[in-house]
């Protein structure tokens, strides 16, 4: 049996060719859903998956290895040969000896197609160097290509401009020939070929002569070390093939669409078939994480279709900046040009071609690169589709944290992200360096690249809809929880934790993970990271920081024998001015990524005793008649509204209800039961909530009186009604805003302003 080993489904253009040269040999394919960004993980890690994969193989029974992947052929090839114990064979060396054998002649030139990755990393340079020393090399790289192939785009207008883009060049630099450093590329073959005799030069008497596929000479290769190890070729030699295996980490059914898809007639006229092994997961490997479809981005813009989809805040600057760098930008919003206003006018004179209206994802058709605002579900059957034809389906987050030149403290979870990424912004200005904070918060800092160097830090919060769009990990990492939200625009909790789960799935082994050790769900994202963990929580874990009875404390090193490193007091509990006991998780979560980031702790504790909090966060608006009213707005899902609810010890009148993200409400009802004088009910779930308190009562035979209004006002006015003097009329909606308004931030500056107006019109 053969092992084949590709990161991605490019290792399918060997497999044609060995079915054809060994057609009595089965065949095992382990690679992902063509999804792993597996090139663009660090030297250490590709040894690392390589070495796992060698030894399953083996265990598995190959006679031989094909390392159908010119990362690891060229990083991880010593390593996997030792791990395998048998014959190897990697694609950089047959490729350069067929090229040296093709193109004989001294001083001729020979291009070289390949991902920018491989590019940047200068191997078939290297290869060709070394086998056929009288070639000169021109490379180009070729992004999008990749892409295409797995979307099974082979031809078509839009494929040959493609191919005619990067193919150009070579033929005005005078090559005699190509060849197709990457094995995606082979199932272009085709329209290469086309274009070379179109475009003249060198290659255009003989195109098909002029095309080196290397994954016919690594099959060659392949199939003369089996017969020097005596093995039969040949059906009828011995008892015949079987059945091919394929293993993947994705989805077997996703994967075996692609394998259809790529070689399916090719496979069947072998007299062969696929059986499933998986899914599998393969321990700290990229492929063992959720990945994009297509892990890079342009090396340049200058020419490359670019669909910007939603205009709002974040997408704007990324237009301004596209249009700076020499893109073709079409942007496309759901409203009107008179909905837009001057932001329509402002795009029309930076000569963008403007989509509106509800046809406004036809932009997607004739792009290369999309950019996606963050809130538009990426499952759309739009954005499937234009995934499928091989578009690249991106953010502006994915975009900015790749050109960054300073490292990155990205922060996210399902509550606490802004309260903790201020605090950690404030906790790294005691580090002497420019801090930089935005992203979910503030303004978009693309615009902001020219000032922010490589001395600075950049703090980020990240929602998950930015999050399902990166390919790329920030250097600190922090999760500071993960339940319930965004169900109305997820397909699934599943596809939420996924989403969330990016924050650290592309780390490397120099970065860190900060993690709540009290979430089940966080914990398990340990597993999913190549980076160092250290933990925050109510009870010790090391290395982190825990709450030690009344005192912050930490320790920065893994406890060991004789040596649990040094513990640090933060500050006290009482020293900690946010109310709740999860401002207490946020301080630690943002103490412990500001320790990572070498942060004095005087610089920590100063911040955690002066820091008063973030607007619509518990936010005290005014004492009436003796009764607190609290602003607790950004509650937009029901562990929020909970969090907030266990922060009194006063008999608490609740304002709940708004947007329906399809939460569910049985917590609440029974914290609200326990906790609250009296419920008022708003929105789009007063409805539901209402269940939920009735299914409490049902239940446990306990509860708490409780009514349905018809707006905000409405809803202060009955508070009021009810509250006593020492309790608190809390506004923690546990929904969105958007049944009555914009965002949770106009609906806490409207409950600010009646209640300030009742305060005014009180003797």
């Amino acid at each position: 049996m053969i092992g084949v080993f590709d990161s991605g489904v490019g290792g399918l253009s060997v497999l044609r060719h060995l079915w054809r040269l060994a057609p009595g040999v089965p065949v095992l394919y382990v690679a992902d859903s063509g999804r792993a960004p597996y090139g663009n993980r660090p030297p250490e890690q590709i040894r690392a998956f390589g070495i796992q994969i060698a030894a399953y193989l083996r265990r598995q029974g190959t006679r031989l290895l094909v390392v159908a992947c010119n990362t690891s052929s060229a990083v991880a090839l010593p390593e996997v040969q030792e791990a395998f114990g048998g014959p190897v064979v990697g694609m950089l060396e047959p490729a350069a000896r067929a090229a040296a054998h093709r193109w004989q002649a001294p001083g001729g030139r020979v291009g070289v197609l390949a991902t920018p990755t491989t590019v940047a990393s200068g191997a078939y340079r290297r290869a060709l160097a070394a086998a056929a020393p009288h070639l000169e090399v021109v490379e180009e790289a070729c992004p999008e290509w990749a892409p295409l192939v797995e979307a099974g785009r082979f031809d078509g207008e839009a494929v040959h401009e493609a191919v005619r883009r990067h193919v150009g060049p070579l033929v005005e630099a005078g090559v005699q020939g190509v060849l197709l450093g990457c094995t995606h590329y082979p199932f272009l073959r085709p329209v290469i070929e086309r274009v070379l005799a179109e475009e003249g030069g060198a290659t255009a008497a003989a195109p098909e002569a002029a095309v080196l596929d290397p994954a016919e000479a690594v099959a060659a290769e392949a199939v003369r070390r089996l017969s020097q190890a005596g093995v039969a070729i040949r059906e009828g030699e011995d008892e015949g093939p079987g059945s091919d295996r394929f293993v993947t980490s994705g989805d077997p059914d996703a994967f075996r669409e692609a394998l259809e898809r790529l070689v399916g007639p090719a496979h069947r006229a072998a007299g062969r078939a696929w059986a499933g092994v998986g899914p599998v997961r393969w321990k700290g490997s990229p492929m063992a994480i959720p990945t994009r479809l297509a892990s890079e981005l342009p090396a340049s813009w200058q020419g490359v279709r670019v669909a910007v989809i939603g205009l709002g805040v974040e997408n704007l600057p990324l237009v301004r900046y596209l249009v700076a760098h020499g893109a073709r930008v079409v942007a496309a919003d759901r409203k009107s040009a008179e909905e837009m206003g001057p932001r329509a006018e402002a795009l029309e004179r930076l000569g963008v071609r403007l989509v509106l209206g509800d046809s406004y994802l036809d932009a997607l058709q004739e792009a290369e690169v999309a950019f996606v605002t963050p809130g538009l579900p990426k499952h759309l059957p739009a954005i499937e589709a234009a995934r499928r034809a091989g578009v690249v389906i991106t953010g502006q987050t994915d975009l900015f944290m790749r050109l960054c030149p300073a490292p990155i403290v990205g922060i996210t979870g399902s509550s606490g992200k802004t309260t903790t990424t201020t605090l950690v912004g404030r906790m790294l200005r005691g580090t002497g360096r420019p801090v930089f904070v935005g992203g979910n918060i503030g303004e978009p800092l693309i615009e902001r690249l020219a000032e922010i160097g490589p001395d600075a830090w950049v703090v980020l919060e990240l929602s998950s809809f930015q999050l399902e769009t990166t390919g790329i990990s920030p250097h600190v990492a922090v999760v500071t929880n993960v339940t319930p939200n965004h169900l109305d625009v997820h397909p699934s909790m599943e596809a939420y934790v996924a989403a969330k789960t990016r924050i650290v799935a592309f780390q490397g082994p120099d970065d860190v993970a900060v993690l709540n050790g009290d979430d089940p769900i966080t914990v398990e994202m340990a597993g999913r990271t190549a980076g160092r963990v250290h933990w925050f929580g109510r009870r010790p874990r090391r290395p982190g920081a825990w709450l030690e009875g009344d005192r912050l404390v930490a320790a920065m090193t893994a406890a060991g024998p004789g040596d649990g490193g040094e513990v640090q007091e933060l500050c006290r509990r009482d020293d900690i001015r946010l109310r709740g006991q999860h401002n207490v998780q946020n301080v630690l979560a943002a103490a412990t990524a500001a320790l990572c980031c070498g942060t004095p702790v005087e610089a920590i504790r100063d911040v955690a005793r002066t820091f008063e909090g973030v607007p619509h966060r518990l936010e005290a608006v005014a004492s009436i008649d003796g009764v607190l009213y609290v602003n607790d707005s950004i509650a937009t899902t029901p562990a929020r509204a909970i969090a907030g609810l266990q922060s009194f010890q006063e008999p608490i009148v609740l304002i709940a209800g708004g947007y329906d993200k399809h939460l569910p409400f049985d917590e609440l009802a029974r914290v609200a039961v326990e906790r609250c004088r009296h419920v008022v009910l708003l929105g789009q779930t007063a409805g539901a909530i209402e269940r939920a308190l009735e299914q409490v009562r049902e239940e446990t035979g306990r509860a708490v009186s409780h009514e349905r209004v018809a707006s905000l006002e409405q809803a202060v006015a009955a508070a009021r009604q009810v509250a006593r003097p020492g309790d608190v009329v809390l506004l923690s909606p546990a929904c969105a805003s958007y049944d009555m308004f914009r965002n949770f931030e106009e609906r806490g500056a409207r409950f600010r302003q009646i209640v300030r107006a009742l305060q005014e019109a009180t003797p």
